[in-house]
C-alpha cells in the first residue's frame, strides 16, 4: 500500500437508513486520526498525528471544522470525552508521566492540579471528571483537588472509565479474589466491573457465581445501563 493508503482516518457515522460514513480528517500535513469520544450535539474529540508523528488532542466540532487542542511542550496529548456544553477532558504528557486535563471554549487547556501522573477519560453535564491518578480511581469538581473513589474490599487499584449525568461512575477495582485473602496465598490481580454512586464504595457488576476474572465497565447512561 501507498503511505496514504496504510494511515488510519477518524469518522463519524451519521443516523438514518443509509448509515453513511464520514471522514473527519485530520491536522493539515499530518498523518492519522483517531476518534475517542462524541456528545449528543455531534461533537467529537479524539487525536490526530503531526507532521512528526506527534500525537495531538483535537476536537472536530459537529460542523466538521477541526480544532487542535494542542500538546504539552515535552510530548503528546489525547482527548477521550466530551460532555454536551464542549467540556473536553484526556491526558497531556510524555512516555514517563501523563497529566489529566480539561478543555473549555474560554478557558482552553487546564491541568487537572495535584494529580502528578493520570489520565481523565470522562466529564458529565455538571462538569464532574472521573479518571485515574498512580492506579487508582478519582473524581474531580472544578474548583477542588480530585478525590480517591473507593476500591472494593481488599482491592488495591482501578479507574473509572465514565459517568452518568446523575454521577454514578463505572469502572473497574483490581485486586485478588477473596480465596486468596482467607488463606493468605499470593495470587494475580484480576479486574472487577464496579459502579460508584455518591454516597457507595464500588459496587462489584458481576453476578453471584460469574466465571469472568477480568472485566471492566467503561460506560453508563441515564437510565443506569
Amino acid at each position: 500500500p501507498t503511505i496514504a493508503e496504510s494511515l488510519s482516518h477518524a469518522f463519524v457515522r451519521f443516523p438514518g437508513p443509509t448509515a453513511e460514513l464520514h471522514g473527519l480528517g485530520g491536522l493539515a500535513g499530518g498523518g492519522s486520526s483517531f476518534a475517542l469520544g462524541v456528545n449528543s450535539v455531534g461533537e467529537v474529540v479524539g487525536y490526530a498525528t503531526t507532521t512528526t508523528g506527534v500525537s495531538h488532542a483535537v476536537l472536530w466540532r459537529a460542523n466538521g471544522v477541526l480544532v487542535d487542542l494542542g500538546a504539552s511542550s515535552s510530548g503528546e496529548s489525547i482527548a477521550l470525552g466530551i460532555n454536551d456544553s464542549g467540556q473536553v477532558v484526556g491526558w497531556m504528557g510524555n512516555g514517563s508521566r501523563r497529566q489529566p486535563f480539561i478543555w473549555t471554549e474560554t478557558s482552553g487547556v487546564q491541568i487537572i492540579g495535584g494529580i502528578k501522573d493520570g489520565t481523565a477519560f470522562a466529564i458529565n453535564k455538571s462538569g464532574v471528571v472521573v479518571g485515574e491518578s498512580n492506579g487508582r480511581p478519582i473524581s474531580w469538581n472544578a474548583g477542588s483537588t480530585a478525590s480517591l473513589l473507593l476500591l472494593r474490599k481488599y482491592d488495591f487499584g482501578g479507574r473509572a472509565h465514565a459517568i452518568s449525568d446523575a454521577g454514578e461512575m463505572v469502572g473497574y477495582s483490581s485486586g485478588c479474589d477473596d480465596f486468596y485473602y482467607y488463606f493468605d496465598e499470593d495470587c494475580n490481580a484480576v479486574e472487577h466491573p464496579v459502579m460508584w454512586t455518591v454516597v457507595e464504595e464500588a459496587k462489584d457488576l458481576r453476578k453471584i457465581g460469574s466465571a469472568a476474572t477480568v472485566a471492566t465497565a467503561l460506560g453508563i447512561n441515564s437510565a443506569h445501563q
